[in-house]
């Protein structure tokens, strides 16, 4: 797939980057050379260019991109400039970074199929932290339904999975559990994850279940089988 990302800033550059390592084509896009000059070996192509131009747009190949998105931050009206004309040049997918609810109806009308609040997500997920009980990660994957994981509290350290009922009396599946085991051979520790599957093995205290359902039920889930706030 081919990608472009215009704003190489704290948004724009994992993204380019995420979005190489993911095996797509990506053409990386900003003002600042020095901006350009830290990706250029982790993308296919970084310019050094004003995207607002739409000169710049039609070049490299960037109208045929499977996605454009357009990560500046600082400039709402480089930024609206830069998804207009992604949209005139017809690019089926275009994604925008905003940073106000405003903006992102704005963006929204001019013709972004996709508006993200990065800053609204991270503080979805600290809240998400926070309320549910034993939280460690937190991945929603519509709203009100999400992927976490969580530690095994002490309280539940040598039960098996199926003494926990998840799917029966919480609605809740398990994806997998992440444990520490010690290699006989080596002596040394290390991270192992198990895909879900039935099994009688004893769960242990601080080890990782990850978990898929609705936050009510993961909430209720953890509530009423005593997972706690994690330590940081």
């Amino acid at each position: 797939m081919r990608c472009v990302v215009i704003g190489l800033g704290q948004f724009g550059r994992p993204t380019a980057i995420e979005l190489a390592r993911s095996g797509n084509e990506v053409i990386a896009i900003d003002v600042v050379m020095e901006d350009v000059e830290r990706i250029k070996d982790q993308v296919a192509l970084a310019i050094c260019a004003d995207a607002t131009s739409m000169a710049t747009l039609k070049s490299h190949g960037i109208p045929e991109a499977d996605l454009l998105v357009a990560a500046i931050r600082d400039d709402f009206e480089a930024q609206a400039l830069v998804v207009a004309n992604a949209v005139e040049l017809g690019i089926r997918n275009i994604v925008a970074r905003a940073s106000s609810e405003t903006h992102e109806r704005v963006l929204k009308a001019i013709g972004a199929h996709e508006v993200l609040r990065p800053e609204n997500e991270a503080a979805l997920h600290l809240v998400q932290q926070l309320t549910i009980p034993g939280i460690k990660e937190y991945f929603e994957l519509s709203d009100g339904f999400s992927v976490v994981e969580v530690k095994v509290p002490e309280k539940l350290a040598g039960q098996v999975l199926k003494d926990l009922r998840l799917r029966q009396d919480f609605r809740v599946n398990l994806i997998g559990r992440r444990r520490i085991v010690r290699d006989e051979a080596t002596g040394k520790e290390r991270s192992v994850f198990d895909v879900a599957k039935p099994n009688t093995e004893p769960l242990q205290q601080g080890e990782e279940l990850v978990l898929i359902g609705t936050d009510l039920d993961l909430a209720m889930m953890m509530t009423t089988l005593g997972f706690e706030h994690e330590e940081k």
